[in-house]
């Protein structure tokens, strides 16, 4: 019995991996996985990245009594993680429906923002910097 649970955990892990190729774990927040890849690294002050994640389906009764499922397919945003000044400032956003589709595009920059402790950002911001 321990081997197959071993087995599937495995394969498990496999999966997801796969599904996230080219990026690396950073965080968990509210039942959701960080991935981020790093772009640029600008002299170790601040590090330019993508990062991913997805957005969970979920199964919703219509008025005729069906289930159907909404929701899902991820997020890509693109980042500047400030590592020496503890700031994040988001580039872009870009929605994908879970065919891998854009269905929704934001380039409006934010401002520089302070990385507000024990958030997910932080978690990103460990890993990116490597500061845990």
């Amino acid at each position: 019995m321990k081997k197959l649970i071993f087995f599937f955990s495995v394969m498990l892990s496999m999966t997801t991996i796969k599904a996230q190729e080219g990026f690396q774990y950073a965080v968990t927040g509210n039942g959701v996985d960080y991935y981020y890849r790093i772009e640029n690294d600008i002299m170790g002050i601040s590090k330019q990245i993508w990062l991913k994640y997805d957005r969970p389906s979920k199964k919703v009764k219509t008025k005729s009594g069906k289930y159907v499922t909404k929701g899902g397919g991820f997020t890509m945003a693109y980042m500047e993680i400030g590592c020496s000044s503890k700031t994040h400032q988001t580039n872009n956003i870009i929605n994908y429906d879970n065919n891998g589709n854009p269905t929704e595009r934001d380039d409006t920059p934010t401002f520089s923002k302070p990385i507000v402790p024990g958030s997910v950002i932080e978690g990103v911001y460990n890993a990116v910097c490597r500061k845990e």
